[in-house]
């Protein structure tokens, strides 16, 4: 597959069967330009890329795409479900939402977390995962209620 774009060392954007992906490998882009090929080896995740969610993609840092990418391959471990590749797009653009909210002090309520919890108790513990990779990104810990605002 050749390199359409680079997006940062572990992520590049390509082109497979006229439609556009998302190719995922660590030091998959490291010392290639645009137009290269891309050893196939080297390639851990692949995800199809829509048109109308190709914009949204550019707008996204690619810090908010490997924590997507970590949160997706923690929830199909722990649940034990494939999941569908738009769910990495999606996801990355909740964590992009959330940064944002949290940029502005804004710190959502969940009154259904005891609820989450006890009744879905490994999408909580996914939600979990999640609200540790962003407080580390973020650098300050953030409260549970976030974790419960995942599922």
């Amino acid at each position: 597959m050749l390199i359409s774009k680079i997006l940062n060392n572990n992520v590049v954007i390509s082109e497979e069967n006229q439609e556009e992906v998302i190719l995922m490998g660590r030091g998959l882009a490291f010392g290639r330009k645009v137009g290269q090929e891309i050893p196939d080896e080297l390639i851990e995740k692949k995800y199809v890329l829509s048109e109308n969610r190709r914009q949204l993609l550019m707008e996204l840092p690619a810090e908010v795409m490997e924590m997507s990418d970590k949160i997706i391959s923690f929830a199909k471990e722990k649940l034990q479900k494939k999941l569908k590749d738009s769910a990495f797009l999606a996801m990355a653009d909740h964590i992009h939402g959330v940064l944002l909210r949290l940029e502005d002090g804004i710190y959502l309520k969940n009154f259904l977390i005891w609820d989450i919890k006890r009744f879905f108790p490994i999408e909580f513990e996914v939600g979990q995962f999640a609200k540790q990779l962003l407080s580390a990104y973020v650098s300050k810990e953030l409260p549970d209620d976030e974790a419960a605002l995942w599922r």
